[in-house]
């Protein structure tokens, strides 16, 4: 079984492997219901539906809103590792065909600035 524990150690050993803790998770969530919302779709593909994880404590990250909805997350699921695999594929492609100086530190390095700056909470 994987959790974000387990992928706080593989993204130490693998270079540009994303750790998916509830922050991450929440963050992409939210970036994806901005993303339908703009383009007016009536729902989140199941490409782009990933599961989040309530953080420990008050802090709320439910990025759910109809009617864009993503499964949540328990603690040891079968499907963690691959709801991290797919951020992975995302954010990587993301990262390679983004032009923009923030990238320029490189694949690995890009995606532990990316995780840096996931701190979303639906009270922000």
């Amino acid at each position: 079984m994987v959790n974000s524990g387990f992928s706080k150690v593989y993204s130490a050993f693998i270079p540009g492997f994303i750790i998916y803790d509830s922050r991450v998770a929440a963050t992409l969530c939210l970036l994806i219901r901005q993303y339908c919302v703009e383009k007016r779709l009536p729902a989140v593909t199941e490409a782009l539906r990933f599961a989040w994880r309530q953080a420990k404590g008050d802090s709320q990250r439910d990025p759910t809103q109809e009617p864009y909805l993503f499964p949540k997350l328990s603690a040891y699921s079968r499907t963690y590792l691959l709801h991290n695999m797919r951020a992975n594929w995302l954010l990587g492609a993301a990262i390679q065909q983004h032009d923009s100086p923030f990238w320029q530190v490189g694949f690995a390095r890009g995606l532990r600035a990316l995780e840096s700056r996931s701190s979303w909470s639906a009270t922000t």
